[in-house]
Order: structure tokens, then C-alpha cells, then sequence
């Protein structure tokens, strides 16, 4: 996967889609490096959620 591969799924990731649809919209790349990239992000996203929160509720 490029780079730029990679940079245009984290992009569908983070607008809401789930892996099924992430796979389905890629079909030409592996579905198992999609898979890595979902979990990284998602992993990223749920850390930023938290630190948000925290910010929120101190301000």
C-alpha cells in the first residue's frame, strides 16, 4: 500500500465508515493491510476522544 493509499483510507475511517465498507471502497488493495490501518486509526481516535473530554470538562 502507498502512501497516498493509506492517507485516502485513514480519510474514509475518520468520516464514519466501518472496515466492510472501508474494504469495499479499496477493492484493489489488501484487505488485510485496510485492516491494520482501520485498527490504528480507530485505536488514534479513541485517545483523542478521551484527551477532548478532558479538556472539555476542565475548561
Amino acid at each position: 500500500m502507498t502512501n497516498q493509499d493509506k492517507r485516502a483510507v485513514e480519510s474514509m475511517i475518520r468520516c464514519g465508515l466501518d472496515l466492510d465498507e472501508v474494504i469495499a471502497s479499496f477493492p484493489k488493495l489488501d484487505p488485510a493491510e485496510v485492516e491494520e490501518v482501520y485498527k490504528a486509526v480507530k485505536e488514534i481516535a479513541g485517545e483523542v476522544v478521551e484527551v477532548l473530554i478532558l479538556k472539555m470538562n476542565c475548561s
